[in-house]
């Protein structure tokens, strides 16, 4: 019910929120589900109008001390810390954890709650603890007996609580270094790629210099019985095969594209002189 706009300050619900539930009810569905926009820390209104709320939540909420200020984890029957394969997510998770406790206390909460805590799960990307999460959920469905359908899963996730290795977790701590990391290795291919095109053009031009008979179009590989001509002299045929050495450095895509390049720029240049004339006219 996300899209549901809510046209009303400081809160995350639509005012026909209810209404729009009991409709759905109505039409017979077994569970529906409210997502809401960001809330927590002054609208709790979501609580009273489903049988079971999920809190969700990352590590970037500042200071520990932020942590009083999210009702929600007062309120909320799973709390849910997202993407915590991050740095820092342990210590978050601990801040949290001390949060739920201290404000269960403070509200006067059920002494069993308090002690045995909301229920915490670390969702990070790997599935078996998303999978653990939903078990979860199902559970606490079967809990409260909503409607007729079962909820209790036949095939359960195996409950792993292994932690993944420190290599592992530290390489998914940001997307976005993994993003910079295959935009550095791109570049320095093409870096690469470029210096062997230079390379092939001074040894094609040299080929040329010498009139070699076997020299073939442009970028165009010497033939193999020209690599193996015994009536060449040695030098020639060094060179014909360092010529076909940097082809293969470029690899065929680059080829292919210095090929198209001519009439890429013809396209372009053409484009331009048909702008200006346009204009000029």
């Amino acid at each position: 019910m996300r899209s549901l706009a809510t046209r009303r300050a400081h809160l995350a619900t639509a005012a026909v929120l209810r209404d729009v539930i009991e409709l759905y009810k109505a039409a017979g569905f077994d569970l529906v589900i409210v997502e809401t926009a960001g809330i927590g820390q002054s609208d709790t209104e979501i609580v009273d109008l489903v049988d079971l709320s999920l809190y969700v939540m990352t590590s970037e909420y500042g200071a520990a001390s932020q942590l009083e200020k999210i009702d929600m984890l007062d309120y909320a029957d799973f709390i849910v810390l997202n993407k915590s394969e991050k740095r820092g997510a342990e210590d978050s998770l601990r801040d949290i954890r001390k949060a739920v406790a201290a404000q269960s206390s403070r509200a006067g909460a059920a002494a069993g709650r308090a002690a045995a805590g909301v229920p915490h799960h670390r969702q990070p990307l790997q599935r078996p603890r998303v999978n653990r999460l939903f078990a979860a959920v199902c559970a606490a469905l079967t809990a409260k007996q909503i409607g007729a359908a079962s909820w209790k899963l036949a095939d359960p996730a195996p409950p792993s609580s292994r932690r993944a290795p420190r290599w592992c977790r530290g390489h998914a701590r940001a997307y976005l270094a993994e993003i910079a990391e295959g935009a550095r290795a791109a570049r320095a291919r093409i870096e690469a790629q470029a210096q062997a095109a230079r390379r092939a053009f001074g040894l094609y031009e040299s080929l040329k210099a010498l009139h070699d008979a076997a020299l073939p179009g442009p970028l165009e590989r010497v033939t193999h019985d020209a690599l193996n001509d015994a009536a060449a002299d040695a030098t020639r045929r060094e060179l014909r095969a360092a010529y076909n050495r940097a082809l293969d450095e470029i690899g065929a895509e680059g080829v292919g594209e210095l090929k198209a390049w001519p009439a890429r720029v013809r396209s372009a240049t053409d484009a331009a002189i048909h702008t200006r004339c346009a204009t000029a006219w």
